[in-house]
């Protein structure tokens, strides 16, 4: 009747207020966005669902210290010739006063097939700007789907940028070796999406 019931709640290891950016789930496990906060401390937490009754925190992904994770946490199970298991992405943004390396932008893959043992695969993958930095391009979101049927089958992962109009789109059939398709200039393409006074 559209009534919510509260079932559980659960608390990460540094509650405050703001600090998860988003929820992704995939099977018995839920993974939280650790987003921009003071002290910047970006990762990907994950909670252990089983028992809704008593959700809790079995792990952390930390991200690259100087990066935070946005809305872009997507976990799915991944089926291509180079990979078989499950995967998390998850965005990266720079903290405030963390220009320099280690920080990171762009995605992050990560093998979570055994979800209190993850494994990053790649680190910081996405479109660069020419002239501007080596890093890749900040990402606020992710989003990961697959195409075809066995060993035809590919993935692709789209990074929408956090500060431009650009919608990169890249092959991620081998998680560990992304390659760059496309990167969308969304304002050039569909200027009717425009809207006045809005970056």
């Amino acid at each position: 009747t559209g009534e919510v019931t509260l079932v559980g709640k659960g608390q990460v290891h540094n509650a405050r207020p703001g600090q998860v950016s988003d929820v992704g789930v995939l099977g018995n496990f839920a993974y939280l966005g650790a987003f921009n906060n003071t002290p910047c401390e970006g990762g990907v937490y994950v909670m252990e669902i089983s028992d809704l009754s008593n959700p809790h925190e079995a792990g952390f992904i930390a991200a690259s210290p100087g990066s935070f994770v946005g809305e872009g946490v997507h976990p799915i199970k991944f089926d291509t010739r180079f990979f078989r298991g499950d995967v998390l992405s998850y965005s990266n943004e720079v903290c405030t006063n963390a220009s320099a390396p280690p920080a990171v932008g762009g995605g992050t893959l990560v093998d979570i097939s055994d979800p209190l043992h993850p494994e990053v695969l790649v680190n910081g993958f996405g479109a660069v700007e020419p002239g501007v930095t080596p890093r890749a391009r900040q990402v606020h979101s992710t989003f990961m789907w697959q195409a075809g049927h066995g060993r035809n089958r590919k993935g692709y992962i789209v990074l929408p940028d956090s500060r431009t109009p650009m919608l990169p789109i890249f092959d991620i059939t081998d998680p560990r070796n992304p390659v760059q398709v496309i990167d969308i200039d969304v304002a050039a393409m569909f200027p009717q999406i425009l809207q006045a006074g809005i970056d």
